[in-house]
């Protein structure tokens, strides 16, 4: 029989101990792994929940994915509270309809609080004249902290990812149809359309005056802004309000003149 001297076997005593703390380590870091891929998975899930909620103007749905001190930045720049945000929630208008996908996701896991990192794309499809859709990608961050079990939007900032709209051709009569006075039925600001030989310009009261250009027909944008400003029609095909749609904002101000 070998006979091991007692500095080996102690050495072999060490190596399987180490080789034991090893495999638990191992198996720890794979289930954190897990978890961690499995709380991402869900909050991926109440994101494109709240998104749907908000594309479907479902109000008291979206107040569920918000905590109440809930603060939300734009991509420019504006802080609204959870009762802000509400407000802004509304039905689509016809023909509009609004879709989300997330990517890239990033996740920082603090206990009770969790930070999302992700690329956001949106949709806006509208039928008016004819059938048109707009794409646009934003970097958002968001902070969720959990609520007797469920997690809550505390607070969010995007940015969005810089896009050129690309100017359309389009027949500069038709400008004289979008011509008039709009008002916003919740604060009563006006909104005046005017053209200016074959500019379209927009002027809201107290603001500078902003020239419209044209992606395709009835769908316009302002240069360095990355939202859409949308003439909808009515079943008689004359304008009937004006639809302003970004990232976490949508305006509508309909058409009094």
């Amino acid at each position: 029989m070998v006979q091991l001297s007692p500095r080996t076997l102690a050495l072999a005593a060490l190596m399987t101990a180490a080789s034991i703390g090893a495999l638990g380590l191992s198996t720890a870091q794979r289930t954190s792994a897990a978890s961690k891929s499995n709380l991402q998975q869900e909050l991926k899930g109440l994101v494109l929940a709240r998104l749907e909620a908000y594309a479907r103007g479902e109000e008291q749905k979206y107040a569920q994915f918000l905590s109440d001190d809930c603060l939300y930045t734009t991509d420019s720049g504006e802080v609204l509270t959870k009762e802000q945000l509400l407000h802004g929630v509304s039905a689509p208008s016809p023909g509009y309809t609004l879709h989300y996908e997330i990517d890239q996701l990033q996740l920082r896991e603090l206990g009770n609080t969790a930070v999302l990192s992700f690329r956001m794309g949106r949709r806006d499809q509208f039928q008016s004249q004819t059938s048109q859709e707009s794409r646009s990608h934003y970097r958002r961050t968001e902070v969720f902290a959990k609520y007797s079990g469920r997690w809550q939007l505390v607070t969010s900032h995007s940015t969005a990812i810089p896009f050129d709209h690309t100017i359309g051709t389009v027949d500069t009569e038709i400008y004289q149809d979008y011509v008039g006075v709009y008002e916003r039925a919740e604060t009563g600001t006006t909104t005046h359309i005017t053209r200016e030989g074959d500019k379209l310009i927009r002027q809201r009261a107290g603001r500078p005056k902003r020239e419209l250009l044209p992606e395709w027909e009835d769908v316009f944008f302002i240069q360095g802004d990355p939202g859409l400003y949308i003439f909808m029609r009515n079943t008689k095909g004359r304008v009937s309000h004006l639809l302003y749609q970004t990232i976490g904002d949508q305006g509508r101000v309909q058409k009094v003149k």
